[in-house]
């Protein structure tokens, strides 16, 4: 069948690299049945000198039942060669 998904993010950077951001996801699979899948996520990115990253977002989905919601938390660091 066909479907449909959005991503959006929106992100502001209130000091020099340090970024927040929201992020929502929303994802119909299939048209012909009435199952969505929604996302939504707040986080901040800290790049505190070149080639380094940290991530922390905090996530919550709106899955079909017998699921329902789930929270998820992530930690990421990047170095960048």
């Amino acid at each position: 069948g066909n479907g449909l998904t959005t991503y959006t993010r929106l992100s502001y950077e209130p000091y020099q690299g340090i970024w927040l951001y929201g992020i929502h996801e929303w994802t119909q699979p299939n048209f012909k049945e009435p199952i969505a899948f929604h996302v939504g996520s707040l986080g901040v990115q800290f790049f505190p000198r070149p080639h380094l990253e940290f991530n922390f977002m905090v996530q919550r989905q709106w899955l079909p039942e017998p699921v329902g919601k789930m929270d998820l938390a992530l930690l990421v660091g990047h170095y960048y060669l």
